[in-house]
C-alpha cells in the first residue's frame, strides 16, 4: 500500500510540473492535500472537452464526417474505412458533455450514406432503402446501425473485386 500512495505522489509531482493550462493547474492545486491523481486526470479530461481547444477537435471532426468522400485509391478498404468512419462518429458523440449535441442514429445514417455518393456499387444500398421506404412505409428503413451493417456486407464483395 505504501508503494501505492508514492507512485500517487510521484504522479502529482507530474502533473504540477507538466499541466500548464490556468484551468489544469488550478485542478491539480484542488488536489493538494489528497493527491488524487485519478480524479485530477478525470477533471483534465473533462476541462479538456469543455475547452476551447476541446471545442476546436470536435468542429474539426464534424468537418470531417460532414465532408469527407470515400475513394478506394484514397481510403483503401471500403471495409477499413467504414469502421474508421464508425469510430469517429463514436469518439465524436462519446465527446459530447451535453447529450443533445450528439449525432442522433439518423443524422450518422444521412453522414454514411453520403459518404459512398461517387461509389455507385455502394451507394446503391441507400437507393434500394429508398424504394423500400416508398413501397412500405418509413418502418422500413435502416437504423445506422442496420445500415452500416448491410453497407459493410456490400463492401466486403467490393473490396474484394
Amino acid at each position: 500500500m505504501d508503494e501505492l500512495v508514492r507512485m500517487n505522489h510521484w504522479f502529482y509531482a507530474v502533473f504540477q510540473k507538466t499541466v500548464k493550462t490556468t484551468n489544469g493547474k488550478v485542478i491539480v492545486k484542488s488536489h493538494f492535500h489528497d493527491s488524487d491523481c485519478f480524479a485530477i486526470l478525470v477533471e483534465l479530461v473533462q476541462d479538456a472537452h469543455l475547452s476551447v481547444a476541446g471545442s476546436l477537435d470536435h468542429v474539426e471532426t464534424l468537418k470531417w464526417l460532414t465532408s469527407v468522400q470515400y475513394s478506394p485509391e484514397e481510403q483503401g478498404p471500403a471495409v477499413d474505412f467504414i469502421v474508421k468512419f464508425d469510430t469517429v462518429v463514436t469518439r465524436y458523440n462519446d465527446g459530447q458533455g451535453n447529450s443533445s449535441d450528439r449525432l442522433t442514429d439518423g443524422i450518422q445514417k444521412l453522414f454514411l450514406q453520403r459518404v459512398f455518393t461517387g461509389v455507385t456499387t455502394l451507394n446503391d444500398i441507400s437507393a434500394r432503402e429508398h424504394e423500400r421506404v416508398c413501397c412500405e412505409g418509413h418502418h422500413a428503413s435502416f437504423t445506422y446501425d442496420g445500415y452500416k451493417e448491410v453497407l459493410l456486407n456490400a463492401a466486403t464483395f467490393f473490396d474484394i473485386n
